[in-house]
């Protein structure tokens, strides 16, 4: 693939590299700093749960490692709660902006969700303005959970604070630093992985 055309280049020519929030299993010899996506779908999904949703939907852009393990995450709550998955309410490969159409489609559903996990926040603010679209009340009638924690222009913009999974960025972002000093010193040479774990950030969205 391209991708791996590219990132054996960069091995070729001597350039030291990490991977930081994604894993390519092909590059063995590259430390990894990851996120654990399963549990970060999966506490976002339990909380929804814990605060009464019931008809859970789920939104990724594309069909990257990291959004499937968020996909399971969502889907072991789901099952954990003896609720009937629905496919309708899953959606992964989203083409760009396209979100907010989607979401828009599936509250007309006879059945529509009454929550949302999206994989990122920018899906998060696009759901939160077709819930808006249809008249619903953020959080009361749909709740919305994003993920990263990167979207501080919401608060100005709708007025209220997304949910979100916090993806441990500074933390992680160390450990990727650290781990690249030390290949670019030499100081030790044996490789590592790591997986960082993320928690939830309780805000406005689903209160």
């Amino acid at each position: 693939t391209e991708n791996f055309r590219n990132y054996d280049y960069i091995v070729r020519s001597g350039v030291p590299f990490v991977f930081w929030q994604r894993s390519v299993d092909y590059m063995p010899n590259v430390p990894q700093m990851l996120l654990n996506g399963y549990y970060g779908g999966y506490i976002a999904t339990k909380h929804l749960l814990d605060k009464g949703y019931r008809r859970i939907a789920y939104l990724a852009p594309k069909r990257f490692r990291s959004s499937m393990d968020r996909y399971m995450g969502y889907c072991a709550a789901i099952q954990e709660a003896g609720i009937k998955e629905e496919p309708l309410w899953v959606r992964i490969g989203l083409a760009d902006h396209s979100a907010r159409e989607c979401a828009r489609n599936m509250l007309i559903l006879p059945n529509a969700p009454d929550a949302f996990v999206c994989y990122v926040d920018d899906l998060a603010a696009e759901v939160v303005m077709a819930i808006q679209d249809m008249g619903l009340r953020i959080s009361d009638d749909v709740g919305v959970i994003g993920f990263e924690g990167v979207a501080s222009w919401l608060e100005q913009g709708f007025g209220f604070g997304l949910t979100y999974v916090d993806i441990n960025r500074y933390v992680s972002g160390l450990a990727a630093a650290q781990s690249l000093w030390a290949l670019m010193t030499q100081e030790y040479p044996d490789i590592q992985t790591r997986i960082f774990v993320p928690s939830l950030c309780v805000r406005d969205t689903c209160c």
